[in-house]
C-alpha cells in the first residue's frame, strides 16, 4: 500500500473561460497492489475553481498494469485511468479517460525516475442542446522522480505536460503542470 499527498498546480480544460491555464490545489492517492502484477489507485484532488470562487473538485481510479515481471532496471506498465470532476457547487461537470504507458527507470539508492506518456479524452455529460460535443482529447507526457528520505517516506516531484485540443472551443494548448508531494508506503 501507499499514501500520498500532492500539491501544485493542475491544468484547466478551458484556460480562456477560467482565465487561467493552471490552478493551485492538492490530491491524495491511495494505493494499493493485490497481485504483483496490479496496483489499484484511488485519486482525489480538489483546485482553484478560477470563476466564480470556491474550488473544483475530482476523483479518479486507476489500475497500474505491469508488462514485466523484472524488479530491476526499466519495468513497464500500461495505466489505464477513469475520472469525474465537479464544479464548486459539487454538480458533475465532467469525465475523462486516459491510457498511459509508464516506465520506472533504473533506481539508484535514492531516486526511483519514472516517465508516462498516452492520449486522453473528455467530455461534459450535460444534457443542455446547446452544449454537445462539450469534448476534447490529449497527449499527455508525465515525468516524475520518487527521492526515498528515510525508510519508506519519499518526496515525489513530477511535471505533466498536457497537449490539449478543446473541440468545443476550438482552441488548443500546451499546458506544463508541476507537483510537489510526499508519500508513504506500507
Amino acid at each position: 500500500m501507499q499514501v500520498q499527498v500532492t500539491g501544485g498546480f493542475f491544468p484547466q480544460t478551458r484556460p480562456k473561460e477560467a482565465d487561467q491555464a493552471l490552478s493551485g490545489g492538492f490530491s491524495g492517492t491511495l494505493r494499493i497492489a493485490p497481485v504483483p502484477w496490479l496496483t489499484l489507485q484511488g485519486r482525489y484532488c480538489a483546485a482553484d475553481a478560477a470563476t466564480g470562487g470556491g474550488f473544483s473538485q475530482g476523483i479518479s481510479t486507476s489500475a497500474i498494469i505491469r508488462l514485466d515481471s523484472d524488479t530491476t532496471g526499466f519495468r513497464w506498465s500500461v495505466v489505464p485511468t477513469f475520472g469525474w470532476s465537479t464544479n464548486q457547487s459539487f454538480e458533475l461537470e465532467g469525465k475523462g479517460a486516459s491510457l498511459i504507458l509508464a516506465a520506472w527507470l533504473p533506481a539508484t539508492d535514492m531516486w526511483q525516475p519514472y516517465v508516462g506518456f498516452g492520449p486522453a479524452y473528455g467530455w461534459s455529460p450535460s444534457s443542455n442542446d446547446s452544449d454537445v460535443g462539450r469534448n476534447g482529447w490529449a497527449a499527455i507526457l508525465n515525468i516524475g522522480t520518487h527521492c526515498n528520505i528515510v525508510g519508506n517516506l519519499s518526496v515525489v516531484g513530477e511535471l505533466s505536460t498536457v497537449y490539449q485540443v478543446n473541440l468545443f472551443d476550438g482552441i488548443a494548448h500546451i499546458i506544463f503542470s508541476p507537483i510537489l508531494g510526499v508519500a508513504y508506503a506500507f
